[in-house]
């Protein structure tokens, strides 16, 4: 919850070139110099980007001769509104890459983490390309383990354009079942039960 309240403090409105709605201010997250040059390197890697709102950006076009009369109202509500969904994401990526790398400080968490994920050849090969299990490592990982890699390549034709707004908590919660089944979590069996309403 720390790391939580530290990155909620980090979002703050914008206003700029035109552009409103609200942003998460990766460079002031970080209570250690290392902190915050995982953050920064997280942040440029890809792993702190909000990705589902990405395809948004294409929609707001005003192109259309239609929308020219209510085109800086449409596109004042349409910054503002992805805007928010964006800083919530990226508010969950960065809560999860501090949580993981604050526990990954200790080698007990990490000799821990690799028991856990040693078996899994993504995480072995990943950690051996990185020098090892360090807490920048289970940083990225953590973050790429509970928030996804979301993108075109793992989503559904349904899930994409204008299907990304009406679908945005659906991706998030197919993956999470995925990768239930795939570990053969016995929360699985309860979750599933839980949403058919029995």
């Amino acid at each position: 919850t720390q790391a939580f309240t530290e990155v909620l403090a980090a979002v703050h409105p914008i206003k700029h070139f035109g552009r409103y709605g609200v942003t998460v201010d990766i460079e002031s997250l970080g209570k250690t110099p290392g902190e915050k040059a995982m953050l920064r390197k997280m942040n440029d890697d890809g792993h702190l980007q909000a990705q589902l709102t990405q395809e948004w950006q294409g929609l707001n076009s005003t192109s259309d001769p239609r929308w020219r009369p209510q085109a800086n109202v449409a596109l004042r509500v349409f910054d503002i509104g992805a805007s928010f969904f964006a800083a919530a994401e990226i508010v969950n990526r960065a809560t999860a890459g501090l949580a993981y790398y604050r526990g990954g400080q200790t080698d007990a968490a990490r000799t821990k983490a690799t028991e856990v994920y040693g078996a899994n050849p993504l995480f072995a090969g990943t950690a051996r390309e990185a020098g090892g299990v360090t807490p920048e490592f289970l940083a990225a990982w953590g973050v790429d383990e509970t928030q996804f890699v979301m993108g075109k390549a793992n989503r559904a034709p349904v899930g994409r354009h204008a299907g990304a707004a009406l679908l945005q908590f659906k991706t998030f919660t197919m993956m999470l079942l995925g990768t239930m089944l795939a570990k053969r979590s016995p929360s699985l069996y309860w979750t599933v039960i839980t949403a058919c309403g029995r």
